[in-house]
């Protein structure tokens, strides 16, 4: 695979990464919180923004919950492009080197 395809798909990641976490801020923002600042109690669910809290039915709440679990792996998966792109980066150097000094 070619040094600028690793650099573009590491890119491709971390613009998928920023969307996912503005898409969650919009949609947070919308439902009047999100699931890791809300609650549940007696079997009705909750949003929690800022010690606000909205109610909402099961399913927006398990949403909101997978909504916010893939926030957290895309940013898991930033850190590890960044981390790739810089070894590739060194690679095309290296070999870029590599190669001037044979001529």
């Amino acid at each position: 695979m070619s040094y600028t395809l690793q650099i573009a798909i590491a890119q491709s990641i971390r613009f998928i990464a920023v969307l996912n976490f503005v898409a969650f801020v919009l949609v947070s923002i919308y439902l009047g919180g999100d699931a890791s600042n809300g609650k549940v109690i007696d079997g009705h669910f909750f949003l929690g923004s800022h010690g606000h809290y909205t109610e909402v039915n099961a399913a927006i709440f398990r949403y909101s919950e997978l909504h916010a679990s893939t926030v957290l792996w895309a940013l898991l998966l930033v850190f590890i492009s960044y981390g790739w792109s810089i070894h590739v980066d060194a690679l095309k150097r290296r070999s870029q080197l590599s190669r001037s000094n044979v001529a």
